[in-house]
């Protein structure tokens, strides 16, 4: 049963947000509760305190993209760089996948079987790449690619476009009648972020690859995590010399913070941010 109004959840990286989540009831295991707010625009109107488990499966390198392969043209005016899940998406797009295609059950079972690392890293006594990886070797790990990529083609078409937030969707769509260059750099997976990016008409995706070998998935991570500095040098290694004249950055949370202080324009939680004179 889905929970609306809640406005408390246990979380991976101790911050505390506020933003319209959409979000499940994980399991009475972990005694995690997340918010469900549905489809609104009306946004961050809830405190979300983060302790211990975020669900954030969230690194990447360019090199493993197809869509981060597309170099800048030579000269670009303009750069919009998107964050994904809290800016355009209203949640942690990842829980969302793996809950619904999982079962609750399982899903509950996987997060029970990484507690120990997500703690760790809550408590800044692991990184988030291992507490991450230990939760993707719990919920995607011996799966067959196959399967998983039916999983994420499913997602595209069905659940993903009710989490996305309609005035991110116009800023993308603005941007884009100005000519200008789009890529979504986004902690979260490329194995349903591609073909979701491709179809929104993105230059560029910055997000992570999950390790396939001999047409199963791992568990593991293909790079280090997309989160903080790390974000700005995947855009930093996508455009290399020609460093746009104009950056815009959107983002909703520490994660961003690195890059919506390297933008021109920053744009933090559906607000654009003054600059000191």
């Amino acid at each position: 049963m889905q929970t609306r109004g809640v406005n408390w959840c246990i979380t991976l990286d101790g911050e505390i947000h506020q933003f319209t989540a959409t979000c499940l009831p994980i399991s009475a295991a972990t005694g995690a509760i997340w918010a469900e707010n549905g489809h609104s625009s009306a946004r961050y109107s809830y405190p979300i305190v983060r302790t211990c488990l975020y669900l954030m499966i969230q690194p990447a390198d360019p090199a493993f993209s197809s869509l981060a392969q597309t170099p800048v043209a030579a000269h670009p005016e303009v750069v919009a760089a998107f964050d994904f899940d809290g800016t355009i998406s209203t949640c942690d797009s990842l829980q969302v996948f793996l809950r619904n295609n999982l079962g609750r059950p399982k899903f509950g079972w996987a997060i029970f079987r990484a507690l120990p690392w997500l703690t760790a890293c809550a408590l800044h006594l692991t990184d988030r790449h291992t507490a991450k990886e230990h939760l993707l070797r719990a919920s995607l790990g011996g799966r067959r690619a196959e399967q998983v990529e039916r999983w994420a083609a499913d997602f595209v078409a069905g659940e993903l476009p009710g989490l996305l937030r309609p005035e991110m969707l116009a800023r993308l769509a603005w941007h884009q009648a100005q000519g200008h260059r789009t890529v979504l750099v986004s902690a979260s997976p490329s194995l349903y972020l591609r073909p979701w990016a491709q179809k929104m008409g993105f230059q560029a995706l910055l997000c992570t690859e999950l390790e396939v070998v001999d047409g199963f998935y791992t568990g593991r991570l293909a790079s280090r995590n997309c989160w903080g500095p790390e974000k700005v040098r995947r855009l930093e290694a996508w455009w290399q010399q020609d460093v746009p004249a104009k950056l815009y950055a959107y983002g909703d949370s520490r994660g961003d913070a690195e890059m919506l202080a390297r933008a021109d324009v920053a744009w933090y939680r559906g607000v654009e941010q003054s600059r000191a004179a």
